[in-house]
């Protein structure tokens, strides 16, 4: 089963992550989310550092494109 989110204006992804995996958890059920223009698919066997990362790992290559295109 997945479980849609939406987490308020001013959370970070720490705290998205957190929340969504301490949801996935407690259900035992996989929580989609979408943080900026990513989207998160947040499973029980994951850990906090992992969307986190996943997340500036995509900032910073969207970051690298950008400056390409402009360059």
């Amino acid at each position: 089963m997945i479980i849609t989110a939406e987490f308020p204006a001013g959370t970070t992804i720490k705290d998205a992550a957190r929340k969504a995996l301490a949801f996935a958890k407690r259900n035992d059920c996989s929580v989609y989310f979408k943080f900026n223009e990513f989207e998160f698919l947040a499973r029980p066997s994951q850990i906090e550092v992992d969307i986190v990362a996943d997340y500036y790992e995509r900032l910073l290559q969207n970051e690298v494109k950008s400056r390409r295109q402009s360059s």
